[in-house]
């Protein structure tokens, strides 16, 4: 859910993620995850390259892979523009 700057004004128990999207604080669930070393370092390079936090790289790739596997299900494709202006399709397998 998107929020405007005046939705952010009257919001109570709530706080603006970097993606301007309001998140309701009650409704964050802690977990523990197991990754792989070189994963973990990923997620962290990512995190710093972008300024955010390791939290924030990790819901910003769930919502990557949600977005990719609902575009995917409504028969769309996902496509790769490489540096020479070539396209490449890339399948996801199950």
């Amino acid at each position: 859910m998107a929020a405007t700057a005046e939705d952010n004004k009257s919001v109570v128990g709530k706080t603006k993620s970097n993606t301007d999207e309001v998140i309701d604080e009650a409704t964050r669930v802690k977990v523990t995850v197991n990754l792989r070393p070189e994963d973990l370092e990923t997620l962290r390079a990512i995190a710093k390259r972008r300024k955010i936090t390791l939290t924030e790289a990790i819901r910003r790739a769930i919502a990557m892979e949600r977005f990719v596997e609902a575009a995917i299900a409504d028969g769309g494709n996902l496509l790769v523009e490489q540096k020479d202006k070539r396209l490449r399709q890339l399948v996801l397998v199950d």
